[in-house]
């Protein structure tokens, strides 16, 4: 395959969404506009999106030479890492999975709640590249890490949050590099 200078992603424009939904929500399997339950978690911090896998291995050595000789994947996990700007309901929702949230004349009063309670759900995580549209869907997974909430005068407050996928992760993209030939 020859070089392509075209092929080299640069995320973030405008139009980049994380999607929230309740577990079981239906999943897309198109590029089409996503509409209710998905819910967009508003707009994301300057560091992006972070996708990380990290494998279990158990390392095989000798006795000769005390070497590694076969490593074996066992298992292992998917997690995405988000940071997001803005203070509103999905947010405060990821960060304090058992509040209770009633407004009444205006005024909203959030009861959180001091444990923290499983909260699966679906994430859909959108970027574009100009012309290049790429979906990443989490079909089921939850906040397992929390980053502090830092209010200050000089610095917007953050929201950020790592991922953990219990299922399957696949990508839906209009980027013709990673086409494969039709069989």
């Amino acid at each position: 395959m020859a070089k392509n200078d075209s092929n080299i992603r640069i995320y973030g424009d405008e139009e980049a969404t994380v999607w929230v939904a309740p577990k079981g929500t239906e999943l897309p399997d198109d590029l089409a506009a996503l509409a209710a339950p998905y819910a967009d978690a508003g707009l994301l911090g300057e560091d992006g999106i972070e996708f990380e896998g990290e494998p279990e291995t158990v390392e095989v050595r000798v006795h000769n030479g005390f070497r590694i000789a076969r490593t074996k994947i066992t298992g292992g996990k998917q997690t995405v890492k988000i940071v997001c700007s803005e203070t509103n309901a999905i947010t405060n929702g990821l960060m304090y999975p058992a509040a209770v949230v009633t407004t009444t004349a205006g005024v909203t009063r959030i009861d959180n709640k001091e444990k923290f309670v499983s909260d699966e759900r679906v994430f859909v995580i959108e970027d574009y590249d100009v012309d290049i549209h790429t979906r990443t869907v989490i079909t089921r997974g939850e906040v397992t890490e929390r980053g502090t909430v830092v209010q200050k005068a000089d610095k917007e407050t953050i929201f950020e949050f790592t991922i953990t996928s219990y299922g399957a992760i696949y990508t839906l993209t209009n980027d013709a590099a990673l086409a494969v030939a039709a069989a």
